[in-house]
């Protein structure tokens, strides 16, 4: 009876393949999770802007008003978006809107961090957006802080509620809300601020928004909107 007289590979080296194969399946899970919106029962996503191009607005997001770009932060490594010149005509906000589906329900957080000298620059997050006529803004601005929610309904914009928190001007802030059904909840840096009541809200699209000529840094869009 002949031996079979295959070479076949030693401990070491099947181990070496185990290995590189478990890292590239990390390595590629990592990279989906930062690049784009993960399916999970409902959406979720994390931008981090760290592949997006410098000088450019972000892949696959919509720039409705303003000057968008990804940018350096002052380390030279880290990536952010930017918003550096003044809303086009017709809209009040520089707006620019995540490659996200509509939802109603949803958790959004984003850090925001001012990058100019005015003391109330603007920056937030845009919430059910469905047409230039028709959303939620969630806004900080001013020293000390103070967190504004507008609601945009028939193109008329109305101040629904108004608070008033601690604001880190030379650091990152972390505005976070939850919606579900007619509550959203407001929270900076990890303390609540108040649940704000929505009448009729419809499903819509989340965005960054900016005040008009603001210079404001924001970074790691997370989007949570779990399946109804």
């Amino acid at each position: 009876m002949r031996g079979d007289m295959r070479e076949r590979p030693s401990g070491r080296s099947r181990c070496a393949r185990r290995c590189a194969v478990a890292a590239g399946i990390v390595l590629a899970v990592a990279a989906i999770a930062v690049a784009s919106p993960l399916s999970n029962g409902g959406e979720s996503g994390l931008w981090t802007f760290s592949e997006d191009p410098v000088g450019e607005p972000p892949r696959g997001w919509e720039v409705l008003s303003g000057r968008w770009a990804v940018q350096l932060e002052e380390d030279g490594r880290n990536r952010v978006l930017v918003q550096t010149g003044p809303p086009l005509p017709g809209f009040e906000l520089p707006a620019i809107l995540a490659p996200t589906p509509p939802a109603r329900d949803l958790r959004a957080a984003v850090k925001v961090k001012p990058a100019g000298t005015s003391a109330f620059e603007t920056m937030g997050l845009i919430l059910r957006w469905r047409d230039p006529g028709t959303m939620t803004i969630v806004r900080v601005e001013g020293t000390p802080g103070r967190i504004w929610l507008d609601r945009v309904q028939d193109g008329q914009r109305s101040l629904r509620a108004g608070y008033i928190a601690p604001l880190h001007q030379a650091g990152w802030n972390i505005l976070r809300v939850t919606a579900q059904g007619d509550w959203l909840n407001l929270f900076l840096n990890g303390r609540f601020l108040g649940g704000v009541r929505e009448d009729g809200p419809v499903p819509g699209r989340v965005g960054l928004m900016a005040g008009p000529g603001a210079r404001v840094f924001l970074d790691d869009l997370e989007i949570e909107a779990p399946s109804t």
